[in-house]
C-alpha cells in the first residue's frame, strides 16, 4: 500500500491527544520484526482542548494506521489554531494527516484566516509537500496501458429490458446449449463454456442501458 493524505472536515474533536503510540520501541520488550514500531515525533498543540467521541475514534485510526495529524504539529501552525467558527464556538475540526513515512516531507501547514465567502463555517487549510519524480529519458519503454472495461448507465427501464433479455428465445437456446453440452471436469473446460455463455449474455444485454 502507498502512503495516504487525508484533508478535510473530519467533525471530530481531539485536542492535543497523541495520536501515535509514546516510547513504542523493542528497547525493553522484545516485539516481532514484522510489527512497525512508532516514531519519536513532535507532540502536538491544539487551542481546542476538548474531545468528542468521533475524535477518539479518528485517534485511534491515526494510531492503528500510524497517519500523523498535521495540525499543531508543522511549522506554520504549531499551536493549532481553531479551523471552524459558529455561533456556539470556535473548533478544530478540520484535519491534514499523512502516513508517518511522509511526515518529515511535509515543509508547512497553515490554517487560513476565516472567509464568509468561502466557507460557511471552515477556514481553508494550506500545505505543501516535497515529493521526488522522475522525467522520462530517451530510452525508457514507454508502458502499454490496457483500454478500459466500458462501462454502462442504468436507468430506471433497464431492469425491465433486462429482464425481456434474459427470456428472449436468442439468449434462451444459448442456456439450453450451455446445459445440453457435455463438458469435461477440468478447470479449463468449464471455464471456457462459462465464458462463451456469459459473453452472450453481456452481447444480448448491452444494448439495454
Amino acid at each position: 500500500m502507498g502512503e495516504i493524505l487525508l484533508c478535510g472536515d473530519f467533525n471530530a474533536r481531539i485536542g492535543s491527544e497523541n495520536d501515535f503510540i509514546v516510547n513504542d520501541d523493542s528497547k525493553f520488550t522484545p516485539i516481532f520484526d514484522t510489527y512497525p514500531t512508532d516514531k519519536n515525533i513532535m507532540t502536538r498543540k491544539s487551542r481546542d482542548q476538548k474531545i468528542d467521541q468521533r475524535g477518539k475514534e479518528v485517534l485511534d485510526f491515526c494510531i492503528s494506521k500510524q497517519i500523523r495529524i498535521l495540525n499543531g504539529r508543522v511549522l506554520g501552525d504549531t499551536f493549532g489554531n481553531f479551523t471552524c467558527y459558529t455561533p456556539n464556538g470556535a473548533s478544530v475540526v478540520d484535519y491534514v494527516a499523512v502516513s508517518e513515512e511522509i511526515l518529515e516531507n511535509v515543509l508547512y501547514f497553515k490554517v487560513s484566516r476565516f472567509i464568509p465567502t468561502l466557507s460557511d463555517c471552515h477556514c481553508k487549510l494550506e500545505w505543501e509537500l516535497s515529493a521526488k519524480y522522475c522525467v522520462p529519458g530517451e530510452n525508457d519503454i514507454p508502458i502499454q496501458l490496457k483500454n478500459m472495461t466500458p462501462n454502462y448507465i442504468w436507468t430506471d427501464c433497464s431492469a425491465i429490458k433486462f429482464q425481456e433479455t434474459l427470456s428472449s428465445d436468442t439468449l434462451q437456446n444459448y442456456i439450453l446449449e450451455f446445459n445440453n453440452s457435455t463438458i469435461q471436469f477440468t478447470q479449463t473446460s468449464v471455464d471456457e463454456r462459462i465464458i462463451k455463455t456469459f459473453k452472450h449474455l453481456f452481447i444480448s444485454s448491452k444494448s439495454i442501458t
